[in-house]
């Protein structure tokens, strides 16, 4: 079945390619940047007077978001990085 989606020189009719996933470890500064920035919302949060409404229910939301989305990212890393140790043990 993989050799279906791997495109020949000889086949131009097919469009399909096979692809292999990679993770992208070279964007890792992005969460440095993203920490930086969420302290300075929640510092700005505690020192401007007048909360209002819209702040109290963001500030929830948006840090279940990023801890979501960091313990994606970062399971997946994870996962990532122990399936190329485990081929390099193999080989």
């Amino acid at each position: 079945m993989e050799k279906d989606l791997i495109r020949g020189d000889d086949d131009e009719e097919h469009h399909y390619v096979w692809m292999q996933p990679v993770f992208n470890e070279k964007r890792l500064w992005v969460w440095i940047v993203n920490l930086i920035a969420y302290i300075a919302v929640v510092t700005t949060y505690f020192c401007v007077d007048g909360h209002e409404i819209i702040y109290s229910m963001y500030l929830p939301l948006d840090m279940m978001l990023n801890v979501s989305k960091a313990i994606y990212f970062f399971s997946v890393f994870w996962v990532d990085r122990r399936e190329k140790q485990r081929q390099e043990e193999l080989q």
